[in-house]
């Protein structure tokens, strides 16, 4: 019976990293059952016999405090009700966390074969989901003189469940991309490598008409640093060309290019453009320090950050209309919210997750990192469900498994 229990806590777990794996094929709102998986997982560990050697604790701290203090802030927060909705969607980042801990304190995983089948599951799956995307534009005669135009808007709004922000749409294609690198590796046979090549670049073709600027940029940035340090110059002229045509394509098509062109009205122009989302972040941002300044050391609690924007934004009604935008840096986020200890937590988060990723020395492990603080900078991914889990998973996972190697 103990061997039962032994195996079905297992399985629940494993459970768990399948669900986050293939999380795109999924109705948004069921995207959140691989919590439940972990959570019941981790909970069920607790009762079995410990296993040695246990897990860092130091690996739970650093990964869980950002949460703990955000959680801390409802004792001073006004906005109870909106206060709970946030934690709820930001509750990913403990659940998982733990669930690796004590999940690992009882039980070890092969995370050479896991890893390999999670990038394979979470590859297949994106491409899956980009095809269907296709295949749907196709059937509904999408593809006319404003399938550019619309293709950021329409997978945002129009596909009921299934749809998703341009943001965390490039995510998993950025994510999907860098996991390409060691799939194309283990694999042998000539025809394995050309699919393996053409689905990358039918990603890498949509990842440049969702035209998220920051994400593009450093996804280029990190296969050219990639290409330049194995010395690979074959990879290096392909990549370029890849890189150029994709340009070319987006240049030449008025939809894409404005938001290249007004990136950099914004900020060599003669004069800023109120009507350009990088403009509008600007405004945003100054609202943001303006408002740490007056309360830079507990911030105003999780509930209360909404209304001290928008009274910031009524000030300037030309350039909000009346409408709410979050602050569009995760670490600003966190300043407002918890004050000093809220962006230490997290740049202490992150700055020990790449102190691990940087000894283990792994191209996915240091390029998912990148990727995620790069984006931290420009969205508040950890306050919606799908940067949530994303994060959390990689950064647990990553964390965990390199205990093996003593890396803490």
């Amino acid at each position: 019976m103990a061997v039962i229990k032994q195996n079905w806590i297992k399985l629940l777990f494993l459970l768990g990293i399948f669900l986050v794996a293939t999380s795109l094929l999924y109705r948004e709102n069921y995207r959140n059952i691989a919590l439940v998986a972990f959570a019941a997982s981790g909970f069920f560990s607790l009762f079995l016999k410990s296993h040695p050697p246990q897990p860092s604790l130091k690996k739970l701290i650093y990964n869980s405090a950002f949460f703990l203090i955000m959680l801390a802030s409802l004792l001073y927060t006004d906005n109870f009700n909106y206060a709970e909705k946030r934690v709820t969607v930001m509750v990913g980042l403990i659940i998982i966390p733990l669930a690796f801990y004590f999940f690992e304190s009882k039980q070890t995983l092969n995370y050479d074969k896991l890893t390999h089948q999670f990038y394979t599951l979470f590859f297949v799956s994106t491409v899956i989901f980009f095809i269907g995307v296709f295949v749907q534009n196709y059937f509904n005669d999408h593809f006319n003189e404003f399938i550019f135009r619309d293709y950021s808007e329409r997978l945002n709004s129009r596909y009921g469940k299934y749809s998703m922000h341009p943001i965390y749409a490039s995510l998993y294609l950025s994510l999907a991309l860098i996991f390409a690198v060691p799939l194309h590796s283990k694999l042998k046979k000539l025809w394995h490598k050309t699919v393996l090549i053409l689905a990358s670049l039918f990603l890498a073709t949509i990842l440049a008409l969702l035209t998220r600027k920051g994400i593009i940029a450093v996804t280029v940035l990190i296969f050219l640093v990639y290409f330049i340090r194995n010395q690979k110059r074959k990879s290096i002229i392909y990549f370029s060309v890849v890189v150029f045509i994709l340009f070319l394509i987006s240049y030449n098509i008025p939809a894409l290019k404005g938001r290249y062109v007004e990136l950099f009205n914004t900020f060599f122009g003669e004069r800023l453009s109120s009507s350009g989302s990088t403009s509008l972040r600007i405004d945003v941002y100054n609202c943001a320090f303006e408002s740490i300044r007056q309360s830079p050391f507990f911030g105003y609690g999780i509930g209360d950050t909404k209304e001290i924007l928008m009274n910031c934004y009524a000030g300037l009604p030309e350039v909000f209309n009346g409408k709410y935008f979050n602050t569009h840096n995760q670490f600003l986020s966190a300043w407002l919210i918890s004050g000093i200890a809220g962006v230490l937590s997290l740049l202490a988060m992150v700055i020990y997750n790449f102190k691990i990723a940087i000894k283990h020395k792994d191209f996915v492990h240091i390029a998912g990192l990148v990727l995620f603080f790069t984006t931290l900078l420009t969205e508040n991914i950890l306050e919606r469900q799908n940067g949530v889990i994303l994060f959390s998973f990689f950064i647990n996972f990553f964390a965990f498994k390199t205990q093996k190697l003593n890396i803490d």
